[in-house]
């Protein structure tokens, strides 16, 4: 089974969209904030699925609402995980996610889709 960790802002996932993933074949780990990830990520993790670029920190000052998420991004790249972002953000931070190793897909988009691009990060990785 493939581990997947989910990294979202939101506190509440629906079911669903949860359950349609597992179905997929991911045990699913689930973090909603920058500290989770540093605590969580020391798992082994296949994959990672960003929700968007809005990761809460402790503390966050203004003007830096994507600063935690392109961290993350910066330390997945480092450790040789890949990342799927669902984003709907301006041109330069999405450049900016991609320039740190993300594959960004554009919202709104069909499961199918977000299934198709796991996949092929999926074989991306074992190849390398």
């Amino acid at each position: 089974m493939k581990r997947l960790l989910f990294i979202d802002n939101e506190t509440y996932h629906n079911p669903w969209f949860l359950n349609q993933i597992r179905e997929q074949g991911y045990e699913i780990g689930l973090v909603t904030s920058k500290e989770q990830y540093e605590t969580e990520i020391s798992g082994k993790y296949d994959m990672v699925l960003m929700a968007d670029l809005h990761i809460k920190r402790r503390e966050q000052p203004n003007g830096e609402l994507h600063k935690p998420a392109l961290e993350i991004l910066a330390d997945l790249k480092e450790r040789g995980i890949p990342v799927l972002v669902l984003a709907r953000e301006t041109e330069e931070v999405e450049k900016e996610a991609m320039s740190l190793g993300a594959r960004v897909l554009r919202k709104p988009l069909p499961l199918e889709d977000i299934f198709k691009e796991l996949e092929e990060l999926g074989v991306q990785d074992v190849l390398s």
